[in-house]
């Protein structure tokens, strides 16, 4: 008998917005966040997938749980140097 899999809230990094079109105008090209996600989105999430249980209410993707919590791991990291190069 074949595993279910789990069943996530829609996850839709393109989704459009009535303004502006789309989330990617509001974040520059050059921004870090922009490497997190290429990071994330390049990362194998099989074995994580099957951690999850099948029963009960659908649960946020763990693709979103991961760039959301290494892109502000990396603002938290950005804000820490900022504040010690002002400091000295």
């Amino acid at each position: 008998m074949a595993r279910r899999q789990p069943t996530f809230k829609p996850y839709y990094q393109q989704q459009l917005m009535l303004l502006p079109p789309g989330l990617d105008e509001l974040i520059p090209k050059d921004h870090a966040c922009r490497v997190v996600n290429e990071v994330i989105n390049n990362i194998n999430l099989k074995p994580l997938n099957a951690a999850y249980h099948t029963k009960g209410s659908s649960s946020y993707h763990p693709q979103m749980y991961n760039l959301e919590y290494l892109a502000g791991y990396q603002e938290i990291f950005r804000t820490f140097n900022t504040q010690c190069k002002i400091g000295t």
